[in-house]
């Protein structure tokens, strides 16, 4: 009986040992985990914090590169800007400021817009972009002129590639606005009947018509033929307050209309 007690005693102690063994065992495996899951959250905190630094960086570097070329955008208006006051400063009337009127005075000389003009070849040629149509009336409706600031605007072959809603809208106030008291503006267009009644007589040719219209893609094409009247009326409703008889040239089947804004 005590050999029996003594080997139950024996057994409870392996199986104590072993019980302490499979313990430890797990306490370990749990701690090797513990480890291995904290070295990957770790790393992936390393990871993430790697990830976001870099697009910080990205779009630090990309601010960066937006802002040197809207400083370079900006030098570059501010040197056009700088240009366009010298050519002013060297065209400003001779007229001392001190004297009465001197600031009504206009400060440039015609501005030219357009083919080119032989009775004002001395005048300022403003390049219009028109290899769009939409940057091209853009350009019209936006001369770099200072408001009250030119004697005379002429416009040569440009009002007959305007849509007349844009031309009446647009375009003819916006050059009223840009002249100076008394100052006028010149167009030299197509004489509009007689340019129809030309067209009429050379129906037949049809490909010669195409070209003449602008359907040919040869050149911008035309957008309105006016009459006297009709472009009298077009200048009248955009503030101008008198408008002098067409001077007609039959064998070019042009005109030239000097619209006058209201003196000071």
């Amino acid at each position: 009986m005590f050999e029996r007690s003594a080997r139950r005693r024996s057994e409870t102690d392996a199986l104590r040992v072993e019980i302490e063994r499979l313990r430890a065992f797990v306490e370990m495996r749990a701690q090797a985990q513990e480890s291995m899951l904290r070295a990957i959250t770790l790393d992936a905190r390393r990871r993430f914090t790697e990830a976001v630094e870099e697009r910080i960086q990205l779009a630090a570097r990309e601010a960066i590169a937006f802002a040197e070329q809207g400083l370079s955008q900006h030098e570059a208006a501010l040197r056009a800007l700088g240009r366009r006051v010298a050519e002013l400063s060297r065209e400003a009337s001779p007229i001392p400021l001190s004297e009465p009127g001197a600031l009504a005075a206009p400060a440039v000389r015609a501005y030219l817009i357009g083919s080119p003009d032989e009775e004002h070849a001395d005048g300022l040629k403003l390049g219009l972009r028109a290899d769009r149509e939409d940057t091209f009336l853009a350009n019209l409706a936006n001369l770099p002129i200072l408001t009250c600031g030119a004697a005379k605007l002429v416009a040569r072959f440009i009002v007959e590639r305007v849509p007349a809603r844009e031309l009446s809208e647009n375009i003819l106030p916006h050059w009223r606005e840009r002249l100076a008291p008394g100052g006028e503006l010149v167009i030299v267009t197509l004489d509009g009947p007689a340019w129809a009644a030309d067209l009429a007589r050379r129906a037949a040719d049809f490909e010669g018509f195409r070209g003449r219209l602008g359907a040919d893609g040869a050149q911008p094409p035309l957008r309105n033929v006016l009459s006297e009247d009709a472009l009298r009326e077009v200048l009248l409703a955009a503030g101008f307050a008198e408008v002098k008889p067409a001077r007609r040239d039959a064998e070019k089947m042009t005109m030239r209309v000097v619209a006058r804004t209201a003196a000071p």
